[in-house]
């Protein structure tokens, strides 16, 4: 556990030392990423689907507030599907309009979640957001959460009925919109879905603000085992045996995600809780005090002795025991080297 923990710390230290290189890589990989999921699924514009048009524009938001990322990931998604369906792009601007008249507006920090449900999606993880919300969130995350799985659904809906969508143009304005609608708002599997995120996020917040120990690992556990259980009763109820597999193993890779989320982010201490009580005169406080898991990073100085002098390397971090191995194999190899010499000089005496 120690090793774990100064591997953290390491880590962190060596993101604060480096965070001017390592953001902008990162929101480039991540703008990336979430462009060329778009043009993947509903690749039906061909200007924005060249691949130096996408890296143009993610190099743009590297070194822009991440929130101009969501911006440039919506219109993008709002472009393909114009050109599939201007009723789905409708559709698509006036939820952002809603959420961000109503809701970004307000936290416009949980925006991100835009960009990481897409690629959760392709990877057959879409759980560990929800669980990972309920961890750093409150409640209201539930409403960006759902916000973003349904955009993901929308995109999957386009990219899979793009040839309906096309013959669609005999009908009237209201009949396509009725035609989409029964399309996408009615699908069992997304209404299962989005019911997984909610009900997920409500459980881990709630187990991880409750007074027991390893409350923050039990909310992960917990969290997970009744996303399972709702996704599953779900696809039973429609009789959808398709996808099971997948769904229980994306809710083990989220699960684990969660754990290391949990023990990255608030590692606790529970052999050292301490609970405390004191009063006024109108109250009696009971206090729990759980102590946070830190170490600090052993930094070593090693001096090598030679026959010019003391030769010192300093900034050095290293562990307790590879500090001891290689201070033996330097004595050894010093001792070694002065054995011969000795013998020599009593020879000659």
């Amino acid at each position: 556990m120690t090793g774990i923990l100064i591997l953290r710390e390491r880590l962190r230290e060596f993101y604060k030392k480096n965070v001017k290189f390592i953001a902008p890589i990162g929101k480039f990989i991540l703008a990336f990423a979430v462009l060329m999921i778009i043009n993947t699924t509903v690749p039906f514009f061909p200007q924005i689907n060249n691949i130096i048009v996408v890296l143009v524009i993610s190099a743009v938001c590297a070194f822009l507030h991440i929130n101009f990322t969501c911006v440039c990931a919506g219109i993008v998604l709002l472009l393909n599907t114009y050109k599939a369906s201007v009723e789905l792009a409708v559709v698509i601007a006036l939820l952002f309009m809603i959420m961000i008249i109503f809701y970004f507006r307000f936290s416009s920090r949980e925006a991100v979640i835009l960009l990481f449900m897409p690629i959760a999606f392709v990877l057959k993880i879409p759980f560990c957001i929800p669980i990972i919300m309920g961890l750093t969130g409150g409640l209201l995350s539930i409403i960006p959460v759902c916000f973003a799985g349904l955009l993901c659904y929308i995109a999957g809906f386009a990219g899979a009925n793009a040839a309906a969508l096309t013959k669609a143009h005999s009908l009237t304005t209201i009949e396509k919109f009725q035609f989409i609608s029964q399309r996408i708002f009615v699908r069992p599997e997304m209404s299962i879905t989005l019911l997984a995120f909610a009900a997920t996020i409500i459980v881990v917040y709630f187990v991880r603000r409750l007074d027991i120990d390893y409350a923050w690992l039990i909310s992960v556990l917990s969290g997970s085992l009744v996303s399972v259980v709702v996704v599953l009763l779900g696809y039973m109820l429609i009789n959808n045996y398709d996808d099971t597999m997948w769904l229980v193993f994306g809710e083990v890779v989220s699960a684990c995600i969660g754990v290391f989320a949990q023990f990255m982010y608030f590692p606790l201490d529970y052999s050292r809780v301490e609970r405390m009580q004191f009063e006024d005169d109108e109250y009696y406080y009971y206090l729990k005090a759980v102590p946070k898991m830190s170490v600090i990073a052993p930094s070593v100085t090693i001096k090598r002795f030679t026959k010019e002098g003391a030769v010192s390397e300093r900034g050095r971090d290293v562990s307790e025991d590879a500090f001891l191995d290689e201070f033996e194999k330097e004595f050894i190899k010093d001792t070694d080297s002065k054995m011969p010499s000795t013998r020599k000089k009593r020879k000659r005496r």
